[in-house]
């Protein structure tokens, strides 16, 4: 018996250390939050490991350092928030607003972005691999460093934006927008394109690319046609 009151105690403690009082929201792992209004909350370093955050303000949040992974954050306003540094590894942030979000250095590897907007927003030197970005948008994103490597990007829309120094290899293409766009420095062998896929006035600059199968997919004259240029 008093080693059943030791444990539990000892649970008891471990969730206090890791439990944290923001804005009168009383935040803790594992727990499920609906609407709540966190907007411009410090959340630093904190551990929110496989939390639910269901239609939340999350708006300008700092999250440096923190730890999500194995989380939901969906259907969330993430507008100016900043990811430096976080761990958000399978984690599903589906249908959510990250225009102006800043991510550096996090860990993406494995999560799910399923219509997310990355418009204007800052993506560097972080661990995309095996993501899911299927219809996800981003406009004038600034994007570097990212290792992107095997992961979905059907039906995404990039749109005027610079890619530099990322990796892209074996991710999928089909069905996705690409206009006004210019990869710098990266990695594009063996991306599956389809004839679904738009891609127009387009610029490889020092990047390694699956060129010829793209232009035999769609035609040589419409590699030429469409004002994709190579620069080696």
């Amino acid at each position: 018996m008093m080693l059943f009151r030791f444990i539990l105690g000892l649970i008891l403690l471990s969730s206090l250390l890791n439990s944290k009082v923001v804005k009168g929201v009383d935040l803790q792992p594992n727990k499920t939050y609906k609407n709540v209004d966190l907007k411009g909350a410090n959340l630093s370093g904190m551990n929110l490991s496989g939390t639910v955050f269901l239609t939340s303000d999350l708006r300008g949040v700092k999250l440096n350092g923190a730890n999500l992974s194995n989380s939901i954050l969906r259907r969330c306003n993430f507008k100016r928030a900043n990811f430096i540094g976080t761990n958000l590894e399978n984690t599903q942030l589906d249908y959510s607003d990250l225009t102006k979000a800043v991510i550096k250095s996090a860990n993406l590897h494995g999560s799910s972005f399923k219509k997310v907007k990355f418009d204007l927003a800052t993506i560097e030197k972080s661990d995309a691999r095996k993501a899911d970005f299927e219809g996800a948008r981003f406009a004038k994103t600034h994007i570097n460093g990212v290792d992107a490597r095997k992961s979905n990007f059907s039906k995404t829309v990039l749109y005027e934006l610079n890619i530099i120094n990322s990796k892209f290899w074996g991710s999928d293409f089909r069905f996705i927008v690409l206009k006004d766009v210019v990869f710098k420095d990266s990695g594009l062998e063996d991306v599956i394109f389809n004839k679904e896929s738009v891609i127009k006035n387009i610029s490889f600059e020092n990047t390694r690319w699956t060129d010829k199968e793209l232009c035999e997919e769609k035609g040589f004259s419409y590699c030429l046609n469409e004002g994709i240029s190579i620069y080696n």
